[in-house]
């Protein structure tokens, strides 16, 4: 564990130390040339903005050509340690880049246009390769699985839960299927490390992604009943359709309600200059929880209109509460409040083989 911790701080250093040295020593350079070739300020100043691709430099041009060179190894630098996996906080690093290009604004090179494509593209990259593996470790733990002994405690919980919370709690009829409670648990870790850095520009990818995840994980469902169900009991089919409905009703629009946490509807809506409901039908941010659903369709209560409803006047519901409060939360933002009004971590699942995880924050 101690050599991970100096791996991981290693590369932040690294990446911290290289920021601040590339923008110190060109800075100075493009001082003292300015100084000494004043005649040859045009082509600094010029500048205004830095693309990748460049022309052949003629000869007024080659400090020009020069500096262009400088910040995209800069840029490839950045792209490569990203791409690493040892960086401990994705919005610290970019907030000194961002401050990096806006510095050298003032002298007329402003990359910082080249900086968010890099950090949009492995922020997603990461995404993708972590719930790829939380997806594969729910068909393990599928596969795995018996419904023998899990039905009195399913329906105990199930009679003393009349209805499925709406907050930013995970549902407790989680906490009778266990492969359930653990790819929610590893879902909700990737949630809160997604938050600290999460672009606009990557609400649609995630949303696919997790989409995604989620019919994989309908289809092992699926295929779970039908290698199994010629063995069931009453009680053991009783108890698979608990599952199912655990599944549909309450998994996937509590993960719905975390995106929404993460990327607003309101806030989308307002970037891209329409309202939450022309959202919605588009599909932006929004799960197509018929889709993710046909396969076990037949073997679920009706209750899909319901659902849709519901999660569509939640989101509505949070563009008026976002239009007097257009910020997230801060300084309590590590915190919420549990159902018994304490403090305590959102996503912590305290059934047996359901390893804890911070959850998503209540604003």
């Amino acid at each position: 564990m101690h050599g991970r911790d100096e791996i991981n701080a290693t590369a932040h250093v690294h990446l911290t130390k290289t920021i601040e040295a590339t923008r110190v020593h060109l800075f100075n350079i493009i001082t003292q040339y300015r100084a000494i070739f004043p005649e040859d300020e045009d082509a600094v100043s010029g500048l205004s903005t830095i693309t990748v691709e460049h022309s052949a430099a003629d000869g007024s041009k080659i400090f020009h050509s020069w500096l262009h060179d400088q910040i995209v190894d800069f840029i490839n630098v950045l792209e490569k340690d990203l791409a690493s996996n040892d960086i401990n906080s994705y919005d610290t690093i970019l907030g000194q880049c961002m401050y990096f290009g806006l510095s050298f604004s003032r002298v007329g090179v402003d990359f910082r246009s080249l900086i968010a494509p890099v950090f949009i593209k492995v922020i997603s990259q990461n995404f993708q390769t972590t719930v790829v593996r939380i997806t594969r470790q729910f068909e393990q733990e599928i596969e795995r699985y018996t419904l023998i002994n899990k039905v009195p405690n399913a329906i105990k919980r199930s009679k003393s839960v009349d209805k499925s919370d709406t907050g930013n709690h995970p549902p407790e009829t989680l906490l009778d299927f266990t492969p359930l409670a653990l790819y929610c648990n590893e879902i909700l870790t990737v949630f809160n490390e997604l938050r600290l850095c999460a672009p606009i520009a990557l609400a649609p990818t995630v949303t696919e992604i997790l989409e995604a995840s989620l019919e994989i994980v309908c289809k092992n469902i699926l295929s779970f009943y039908r290698q199994e169900q010629q063995a069931f009991t009453a009680s053991e089919r009783e108890c698979f359709i608990r599952f199912c409905s655990c599944f549909a009703y309450d998994l996937i629009p509590y993960l719905q309600r975390c995106v929404h946490f993460i990327f607003p509807p309101a806030t989308i809506a307002n970037h891209l200059g329409i309202n939450v409901l022309t959202l919605q039908k588009h599909g932006i941010t929004y799960f197509r929880q018929r889709k993710i659903l046909e396969p076990i369709e037949y073997l679920l209560p009706d209750k899909m209109e319901a659902v849709i409803k519901q999660v569509g006047e939640i989101s509505v519901g949070s563009q008026r509460i976002a239009s007097t409060a257009q910020s997230v939360p801060s300084g309590d933002e590590g915190q919420t409040m549990n159902p018994s009004g304490e403090d305590d971590k959102v996503g912590e699942m305290s059934s047996a083989g359901a390893s804890s995880s911070e959850g998503i924050l209540e604003e």
